[in-house]
């Protein structure tokens, strides 16, 4: 079984402006690897920014990544134009089996 590693960020976002202008977000960055039909991230580092400090603030760098690990027990399926990705959340202190679904568009 052949093993790639890729790099990868995730990014949130948070809109208390009109819609057109984002308030702030956060971005986890590092690398993922796939493994059969698993996903393995590897977060090394947080970036956030925030507009209460100001539109032209910085962003917040956080390394190494401060919160353990993301997308738990990750499994994709790729069909067709969409990717489904199926992992863990804890939004409540107890493990939720979260499904996310990405449709391609060109």
């Amino acid at each position: 079984m052949e093993h790639s590693r890729r790099n990868f960020a995730v990014t949130a976002s948070t809109r208390v402006q009109p819609r057109d202008e984002l308030s702030g977000y956060q971005r986890a960055e590092g690398t993922y690897r796939v493994e059969g039909e698993r996903l393995i991230f590897a977060a090394a580092r947080l970036v956030s920014w925030d507009r209460f400090y100001g539109a032209t603030s910085p962003e917040s760098i956080v390394e190494p990544y401060p919160y353990g690990s993301i997308f738990d027990d990750a499994h994709y399926v790729l069909l067709g134009s969409q990717l489904s990705l199926q992992y863990t959340t804890y939004p409540a202190d107890a493990p939720v089996p979260t499904l996310l679904v990405y449709t391609r568009t060109d």
